[in-house]
């Protein structure tokens, strides 16, 4: 209360000096109402604030094994006692040409269970830099000030401590989203530029990376000596995406410098202009004290080395502002293909709809970058506190197939031809989806649909009756029990089971099957991604 009565003085110091009456009248009723409770020794009544700020861990995964022999592709790596998949569920698979590399189940999945947790190496932050912690992410309107630039807030001291702490370890793993190059006013030059958030993404890449860590892989040295095959930006993809790692860690660089760039299938112009936004990344990051070699600081004996490709005979000590651009280049054009859009839903209170969808940057996930894409996805991604994210079952998936993701287009708000056209145009491959080569459409009435259960007889009966309650009961009863706020895992348990028993009555494609996938994601991101109750926020 003393602490409450000090700054309701300065505040009413400060409305002393305005000329509006109203305000100080008001300061002045504050200041009196907290004199007199406290001569009395009144107790505060416990304010309850209605705004609330929801950011779940991430889901505790269960062991599981399997005789891996003979099965393609490398191991996951564990993060501490706790598996980024549940050990054996996973394997990486070549799909060819079209398809590249991607991931396969190893055995049944049911209808919600999780398959993968993984954590951004890299994380852009949209203009909200003034909402949101720049190092978890959290919505907050009470930002500590960053201590060497203007552009970034932090929720707590702790937040402010991990950003800019440089005694990271020197395997170059990723804890923490650093502000160590990007402040000081670097941070303000994304800002003006086109793709501010693809080249932030980028820059990340490279600063979440120590310079040890990214001189050992390219020159394939240090842990890399013996794995190593060069990095892409020197010696091309085949060189070495021909064959995944021993072990794929996306905590480690090594993960993040794997992924594709679909380079060849870039306009020229679009080629360009990521090399002129590679030169000025390199020049941010001169400017932001990395350390690194520009030619006049080589000896006539190693000059050639600034337009050499890197090897583990000429190592320098430090990274030449060439090689530096190579590697922008590279991570700007992967980047561009593979890093996903997170956000969160704003709310004016549980039960007040239409709520606010806000955008708040982009996140480079190096396994789940992996996973390829379909109109009618089997999986979904939920991104959750601190830039970590997990990947989770949509549907019933069968041993040895593949795990797909929506990309942004889907079967149930979009039809072909706009779906098509969005996948070319920000991802260069035309869908060859199940979907897209057979022209599905939800437009066929549900009732064709149906499908015979198992064990049920000849007749259709008990199929009819299962999607008649599917229908007219329990969809509508989900969708009420969520625009009533009604949030709870006994509701999300139960529209993981609509889902499981409509795959078992009906077939694709169904628009009752993908209302039901959709409202089964929606409570799942609900529970475990990140939404804010903020009561005075003004929806769209």
């Amino acid at each position: 209360l003393a602490e409450a009565r000090m700054h309701m003085k300065q505040v009413f110091q400060f409305y002393n000096r305005l000329p509006h009456s109203d305000l100080l009248e008001r300061a002045i009723q504050g200041i009196a109402k907290c004199d007199e409770r406290s001569e009395s020794n009144e107790l505060l009544e416990a304010y309850h604030s209605e705004w609330q700020c929801h950011r779940s861990e991430l889901p505790i995964l269960k062991r599981w094994r399997k005789n891996r022999e003979n099965v393609e592709g490398p191991e996951f790596e564990s993060s501490g006692h706790s598996p980024l998949v549940p050990l054996g569920l996973l394997h990486l698979k070549n799909a060819g040409p079209l398809g590249g590399w991607t991931m396969v189940v190893t055995r049944n999945v049911s209808v919600g269970e999780v398959l993968l947790l993984d954590k951004a190496y890299a994380m852009s932050l949209y203009s909200e830099r003034t909402t949101y912690c720049y190092t978890c992410y959290k919505r907050c309107h009470n930002l500590l000030p960053c201590s060497g630039c203007p552009h970034v807030g932090f929720c707590s001291e702790k937040c402010a401590k991990e950003v800019v702490n440089p005694d990271r370890p020197s395997d170059g793993r990723k804890h923490a989203q650093p502000h160590l190059y990007d402040c000081q006013g670097v941070l303000a030059c994304f800002c003006s530029s086109i793709n501010e958030d693809l080249l932030h993404a980028a820059f990340k890449c490279i600063s979440n990376t120590t310079p040890e860590c990214l001189l050992d892989y390219c020159c394939s040295t240090g842990k890399y000596r013996e794995s190593g095959r060069g990095h892409q930006a020197f010696v091309g993809a085949e060189n070495v995406r021909n064959v995944p790692p021993l072990v794929f860690d996306s905590t480690d660089y090594s993960s993040v410098a794997w992924l594709s760039t679909c380079s060849d299938k870039m306009k020229d112009e679009d080629l360009w202009r990521y090399t002129l936004n590679a030169l000025f990344l390199t020049y941010c990051f001169h400017i932001g004290g990395y350390p690194m070699m520009w030619f006049d600081e080589f000896d006539k004996t190693n000059e050639s080395l600034f337009f050499s490709a890197p090897s583990a005979s000429n190592r320098p000590v430090r990274i030449p502002a060439s090689w530096l651009a190579a590697c922008l280049l590279f991570h700007i054009q992967a980047n561009d293909v593979n890093n996903f859009e997170f956000g969160e839903v704003v709310f004016k209170s549980k039960k007040y709809f239409p709520q606010s969808q806000v955008s708040l940057g982009s996140c480079l996930f190096p396994s789940l970058s992996l996973i390829n894409h379909s109109c009618e996805p089997s999986a979904a991604i939920c991104v959750t506190d601190k830039g970590r994210a997990f990947l989770y079952a949509l549907q019933p998936i069968s041993a040895g197939d593949q795990i797909t993701i929506s990309y942004g287009p889907s079967l149930l708000f979009m039809d072909k031809c706009n779906r098509q056209r969005k996948l070319e145009n920000c991802y260069y491959f035309t869908c060859n989806c199940e979907v897209c080569e057979n022209n599905w459409n939800l437009e066929t009435p549900e009732t064709e649909r149906i499908k015979k259960l198992p064990r049920s007889g000849r007749h259709f009966s008990i199929s009819l009756q299962i999607y008649s309650i599917l229908s007219h009961e329990w969809f509508p009863w989900l969708e009420e029990q969520y625009i009533e706020g009604n949030w709870t895992l006994e509701n999300l348990k139960a529209s993981a089971k609509c889902v499981e028993l409509a795959y078992k009555v009906l077939g694709q494609p169904s628009l009752l099957l993908s209302q039901f996938k959709q409202i089964f994601k929606i409570y799942m991101h609900t529970l475990y991604g990140l939404y804010t109750i903020e009561p005075w926020i003004v929806n769209n």
